[in-house]
């Protein structure tokens, strides 16, 4: 089992004891010093990014105070600052977020599997996504990963190489090669094909069925809009094979194989499984020309 992220139990062990009755503010509408130092020491949160984030919600309680003490309110301050319900749910949802920002910058590149929320009532969408693995970056059909859609408490686990290969992967089916991969792989849905093609410039790359965000499923759940799959697939394994390589200018982890003979480009995605390298393609598109990188 991987390391694992969830938003409620790790508020828990950050969050300052009392602060949900005392407040975070005092009566001068100031930060709490104590509490502030406390959450700063227990998070990777500057006390200036911090900061900043209270005092974006302070201004309500600002309004607030005026809108009661023009009402009459004896005790308008006190009345503005009970239970400060809003600030503290704000501060969380920020803690969080910021958390998962530091935990993708060090699992960069990682796959990760996306785990059940601890919500009382979670969003169905996300609920889809329970179990399934994504690279460190993707997420939900808006890019987020868990916890960083304000008030997402799904959680997380990074896994390690060859776990994260084999949940990706899946069934192996060996001794196919070029177009026979890519017609294994159709009509299998499922899988994925070891060295099924060979580049002069890069070595062994395979075919791995993936999902919807990523592998060849991916590419033909797309390209099925645009054209009549078989035959835009009919020269895959060719320009897989013959494609010179070029920088992909989004990604670090990509490289682009593009043949000038039969204009188009397969974009090849790189991840660590079965203790090695391995390269398979994500997506094909035509083009022309030369990529500009």
């Amino acid at each position: 089992m991987g390391q694992r992220f969830d938003p409620q139990t790790w508020l828990k062990r950050v969050f300052p004891k009392g602060i949900e009755k005392s407040g975070l503010l005092n009566d001068k509408l100031e930060i709490k010093k104590t509490y502030l130092k406390a959450l700063v020491r227990a998070t990777s949160v500057s006390q200036r990014q911090l900061t900043q984030e209270i005092y974006k919600t302070v201004d309500f309680y600002l309004e607030k105070e005026e809108r009661l003490k023009a009402q009459g309110v004896r005790a308008f301050k006190q009345e503005a600052l009970n239970g400060q319900a809003l600030l503290t749910e704000r501060i969380k949802n920020f803690l969080v977020y910021s958390e998962v920002q530091a935990q993708k910058k060090a699992h960069k590149g990682r796959m990760y599997r996306w785990l059940p929320s601890s919500a009382k009532e979670p969003d169905p969408e996300h609920q889809l996504l329970y179990g399934k693995v994504f690279r460190e970056g993707e997420g939900d059909k808006e890019g987020y990963m868990p916890g960083e859609r304000w008030g997402c408490q799904c959680g997380i686990e990074w896994l390690d190489d060859d776990e994260a290969f084999k949940e990706f992967a899946g069934r192996k089916y060996s001794g196919y090669k070029g177009q026979k991969a890519v017609t294994k792989l159709m009509r299998e849905r499922q899988g994925y094909v070891p060295n099924a093609f060979k580049n002069k410039e890069i070595g062994n790359i395979s075919l791995i069925w993936g999902n919807e965000k990523i592998g060849f499923a991916h590419l033909i759940e797309g390209r099925s809009k645009q054209f009549p799959i078989e035959e835009f697939l009919k020269d895959f394994s060719s320009v897989v094979k013959e494609g010179k390589k070029y920088p992909n200018k989004y990604s670090k982890t990509r490289f682009d194989l593009w043949d000038k003979k039969r204009k188009k480009l397969v974009v090849i995605e790189t991840v660590y499984g079965e203790n090695k390298k391995i390269n398979f393609p994500v997506t094909m598109v035509r083009q022309k020309n030369r990529p500009k990188r």
